[in-house]
Order: structure tokens, then C-alpha cells, then sequence
């Protein structure tokens, strides 16, 4: 019997090249989709899946509240992610620490014993809107805090780097629903792998966070770094293996 594979991409180019790998393979019947709707009309007629992360919502590509929704769920994650980041950091560094609680106090009103998320994220807003320093009792201006916390903490740039591919991705109307195809395979128990391409979106480090806040402890991520490009046929091979395991 043949094996049922359902290929959810909407990029013409790496449809061509993921139609020329599957046709050659023996016993395997292969269906593609080119946006969430329509894939997950087809899911349940399937027994396995490769899911591009970011696709369109509908053949219009307009953004509907599913992925609205899915949107402000996974920057809301990363921002809080960032936060407790800086946070972490700014404890380690006493001085720092006072300095922020000083502003805090002095310049918003703020009481408080230590930093929290509520009390950063006033701060950072106010340097934002007055360019303003910490004060004259520290040596940490706005641009030194923002240099000392990001080489204390390279987690801190890496946050960084995916909260603006994240707003790239929103303004191109793009949103994460193979997130949710995943999840409805879940459901189903047909064995899915994301199939996702850093180089032509710069999302690779969107790739991995999306595993990390919606998928803790899996592994089934491919990247194009050592697998090839989706316009190379190699990354459909390795795809593919990664998903018969």
C-alpha cells in the first residue's frame, strides 16, 4: 500500500523542486497544500505530514484572527522571555541593580525592593520616550546598559535578533499556522516534521523558538544549515528520512 504524504508550502519554486524529489520515490503518494485552510482540510486524509511554519492563512493571503492570535501568543512569549533575561542579568550586577531601582523611584514613582518585569518594562519605556540616562549616581547611561546587559548575556541578542524577524514576518502577513497544523496532527496521530528555510526568510532562529515555546522537548525541526536549501532536493531528502524514523 502506499504511503500518504501531505507537503504544506506556498513558495511555487520549492513546490517545483519537493515535486520533483517525492515523484521518484516508489510507493509513495504525495498531495500538496499551499496554505492552512486548505491543508488542514486535506490533513485527515494522510498518514504523514511536512509543514512549512509560516504560512498563509487562506488562497487570499490575508491574516485572519487564527493567526492574529497566534501571533501575539508566540511575541508575548518572546518578550517575556527577553525580560526575565535582562532580569537575570541586572540582579547579577548590584550596582546596576540599585541604579535602576533609584530611577525607578525618583523619576516614575516606582517603590520596589527589587526589579521585576513591570517595573523594566517602565523603565526601558520612559529611556525610550526622554532618552534619558540612569542619573548621575551611576556610570550606566542608556546605551551602556543596553552594551553591558547583551554582552553579559548573548541570550539577550539572540531574543533580539527574533523579535525583529518576528515583526518582519507580521508585516508581509505572515504568521506561524503550520503551528497549529502540527497540533491538529497531533490530534490525529499523523507524524509531522516543520520544514522551514533561514535562507530565504530569515527566520531560523524563529524556527527554533517556535519549537521551544510550542513543542518543549521534541525534536522535529529541519533547518536548511546542513541540509541543503529548499530549492535543493537534498533538503527534501533529509526531511523526509527525519520524518520515516
Amino acid at each position: 500500500m502506499a504511503e500518504k504524504l501531505l507537503v504544506v508550502e506556498n513558495n511555487a519554486d520549492y513546490l517545483k523542486v519537493a515535486k520533483d524529489y517525492f515523484s521518484s520515490l516508489p510507493n509513495v503518494e504525495v498531495s500538496f497544500a499551499s496554505n492552512y485552510q486548505e491543508a488542514k482540510a486535506l490533513l485527515p486524509k494522510y498518514n504523514k505530514v511536512l509543514i512549512d511554519i509560516f504560512i498563509p492563512e487562506s488562497k487570499n493571503e490575508k491574516l485572519g484572527k487564527e493567526g492574529k492570535d497566534l501571533l501575539e501568543k508566540f511575541e508575548h512569549s518572546l518578550k517575556e522571555k527577553k525580560a526575565n533575561c535582562l532580569i537575570d542579568v541586572i540582579k547579577q550586577n548590584e550596582p546596576l541593580h540599585q541604579s535602576l531601582l533609584k530611577y525607578a523611584k525618583y523619576v516614575l514613582g516606582i517603590q520596589s525592593k527589587e526589579i521585576d518585569n513591570n517595573t523594566l518594562d517602565a523603565i526601558v519605556k520612559k529611556m525610550d520616550s526622554t532618552s534619558s540616562s540612569l542619573g548621575s549616581e551611576t556610570t550606566f547611561g542608556n546605551k551602556d546598559l543596553l552594551y553591558y546587559v547583551t554582552f553579559c548575556s548573548p541570550n539577550l541578542e539572540i531574543y533580539n535578533t527574533q523579535l525583529e524577524n518576528l515583526e518582519n514576518e507580521k508585516n508581509k502577513n505572515h504568521s506561524p499556522l503550520g503551528v497549529n497544523l502540527a497540533k491538529e496532527a497531533e490530534k490525529l496521530n499523523i507524524p509531522f516534521v516543520f520544514v522551514t528555510d533561514g535562507h530565504h526568510h530569515n527566520h531560523s532562529p524563529l524556527g527554533s523558538a517556535i519549537q521551544k515555546v510550542f513543542f518543549p522537548g521534541k525534536m522535529m525541526l529541519v533547518m536548511d544549515k546542513g541540509h541543503g536549501r529548499k530549492d535543493e532536493q537534498n533538503f527534501w531528502k533529509c526531511a523526509y528520512e527525519l520524518l520515516s524514523q
